[in-house]
């Protein structure tokens, strides 16, 4: 569409009216031309309150001393420390059976038990041997008609918390050699699979491969799966 034009002023618009002479209005402003936007307000970051929040859970952090972190798989976000065991003899103890004597002279450093000495850990368990008998496995036994020696585990748990016998192990070895002896499964040896209540005791009988020919035997006892084991060793009549 095609607007008419004023004669007197040549390029504006129709009813266009200039200001007057002698007032300054600054440049003169186009009917059309588009006036700029007001600037955007910058927006505020939320990487910078992200930080700010981590900083503050640092402190907070810090400042307790509390951190909640996984030891070993228990799985519940508590931390499971590492088990220390203190081994202690009873002064004075005799044999409890003329099968076992009370081990050899011990070397400097050495934390190893006596066959009939007793082991106890600083949560309160208990670990003693004894009624030791040298005998020979049934045809049916795992392993058949093998010399051993049967004796029995005395468990005493004086914790405050359940103990799963399903983690006692017990490992042996004879002779000078230091041979492994195989735990002998026969009628009358089985392993236990119960709990251990607090204040409660268990004999669990155990039988270990042990030859005729030979009387040095070695017996390792562990009650639980993160505890040290408990070392005997002595002659076996």
């Amino acid at each position: 569409m095609n607007y008419p034009h004023d004669p007197n002023q040549p390029g504006q618009p129709y009813g266009y009216t200039p200001p007057p002479a002698g007032l300054d209005y600054g440049p003169p402003v186009q009917p059309y031309q588009q006036q700029p936007l007001p600037p955007v307000p910058p927006r505020q970051s939320h990487r910078g309150l992200q930080i700010a929040g981590a900083v503050v859970a640092l402190v907070v952090v810090f400042g307790t001393g509390i951190a909640v972190g996984s030891a070993g798989g228990s799985g519940d976000g508590t931390p499971r420390a590492a088990a220390t065991v203190t081994v202690t003899a009873k002064p004075g103890e005799k044999p409890e059976s003329k099968e076992a004597d009370a081990g050899e002279e011990k070397a400097a450093g050495d934390e190893s038990l006596s066959l009939t000495e007793t082991a106890s850990y600083e949560d309160g368990i208990t670990v003693a041997l004894s009624g030791f008998q040298r005998r020979v496995s049934s045809d049916y036994a795992s392993p058949e008609n093998t010399p051993y020696a049967r004796f029995t585990v005395k468990v005493t748990n004086g914790s405050e918390k359940n103990l799963d016998l399903n983690e006692l192990i017990i490992s042996c070895q004879y002779g000078d050699e230091g041979k492994s002896g195989e735990q002998i499964f026969d009628e009358g040896l089985d392993s236990p699979s119960t709990h251990l209540r607090p204040g409660r005791s268990i004999n669990v009988p155990v039988g270990c491969e042990l030859p005729k020919s030979e009387r040095y035997l070695q017996i390792e006892v562990t009650p639980r799966m993160i505890a040290d084991a408990a070392i005997f060793a002595g002659k076996v009549q």
